[in-house]
């Protein structure tokens, strides 16, 4: 199979990685959080010949954008919440614990999805063999 090259490879990581960022966030602003679900899987299906790491691309995206607004969210309140989180979880480390953990739960769940829409895709609708 005819593979892209290095620098077109990387190139198509970051649009993936900037496509997922602004589609997710802009749809979560008028729907609920799950709606990263479908644009997942369909991000995933879209770029599934031209990103080696599609786990990584969806981990980064989500992974930042989920931290800054729980970053957010903590400064607007004073880490009130994060602080009681983190003692009813027992988490070493306060908010910021809290807010990492936020993060690393999105950038998984983009990361799976996108890597499931990229397997879905290769499996139910292969591409030629010299496509790109």
């Amino acid at each position: 199979m005819l593979r892209l090259s290095r620098k077109n490879n990387k190139s198509a990581f970051w649009l993936l990685v900037l496509c997922a960022t602004v589609s997710t966030w802009l749809l979560q602003l008028v729907l609920p959080w799950w709606i990263i679900i479908p644009c997942g899987l369909i991000l995933g299906f879209v770029f599934r010949n031209k990103v080696n790491f599609p786990f990584l691309a969806g981990f980064v995206a989500l992974f930042f954008q989920w931290s800054l607004v729980a970053l957010i969210a903590d400064l607007e309140n004073n880490s009130i919440l994060s602080e009681r989180i983190a003692a009813l979880l027992s988490l070493p480390g306060g908010s910021i614990s809290v807010i990492l953990l936020t993060g690393l739960l999105g950038g998984l769940l983009l990361g799976s999805l996108q890597l499931s829409g990229s397997l879905l895709g290769k499996m139910f609708f292969p591409l030629p063999e010299n496509s790109y």
